[in-house]
């Protein structure tokens, strides 16, 4: 039975600039580095996945609603594109 509470996800500081980030599985399968805190403009919705990894992905519209949204790390980071290279 469901307790309507959200899933809690493991949180790393960014190897780079330190911030909080969860790593998650985007529809590829790839690894990527998301905001632990939901933003304004956040186009990133986490939900748990089968293996413990939370999985990424862009609602839609209709799903978005009262979901928080994080943003990609890649573009919140100072140092973003030496992120993107090195990966997790």
């Amino acid at each position: 039975m469901s307790t309507g509470t959200a899933p809690e996800y493991t949180v790393e500081p960014c190897p780079l600039c330190a911030a909080p980030i969860i790593w998650a599985k985007d529809d590829k399968a790839a690894m990527v580095p998301v905001d632990a805190e939901a933003a304004f403009g956040g186009t990133i919705a986490l939900r748990p996945g089968w293996d413990g990894v939370p999985l990424a992905r862009k609602p839609t519209a209709k799903l978005a609603f009262g979901v928080k949204l994080r943003a990609v790390h890649y573009t919140t980071c100072r140092k973003g594109e030496a992120l993107r290279k090195r990966g997790r």
